[in-house]
């Protein structure tokens, strides 16, 4: 298991009709992170179109592997599925890199 802190980003791709969804939802994603064990901070990055990047951060990849198989995530995660599309990464240490969605993709078929 790796050492230092850990970041988790939860990449979303918004359906045009899902924007007040989102809103609603990142505010309950954003407040059930902070209160999980070994939370740090959260950052959030929107895009144009419809791609926002949510990013937390927490104290120990522990921490954030107990975030991630928690109810309120995997939850919230099936939550958001309904207005949106979820691309998730993590990485622990001091130093990571991410290689974020830069165009936001829909499925064939969804949304249309």
């Amino acid at each position: 298991m790796s050492v230092g802190p850990a970041t988790a980003i939860t990449s979303r791709v918004i359906s045009a009709v899902g924007a007040n969804a989102f809103e609603d939802w990142a505010t309950r994603f954003d407040g059930a992170a902070r209160q999980a064990q070994g939370h740090r901070a959260d950052v959030r990055l929107e895009q144009p179109g419809g791609l926002v990047h949510l990013i937390c951060h927490f104290e120990t990849q522990e921490h954030l592997a107990t975030w991630e198989a928690s109810g309120a995530f995997t939850s919230l995660s099936r939550d958001g599925d309904a207005f949106s599309i979820q691309h998730h990464q993590a990485a622990t240490g001091d130093l990571v890199r991410f290689r974020l969605p830069s165009v936001p993709t829909r499925p064939a078929g969804r949304w249309c």
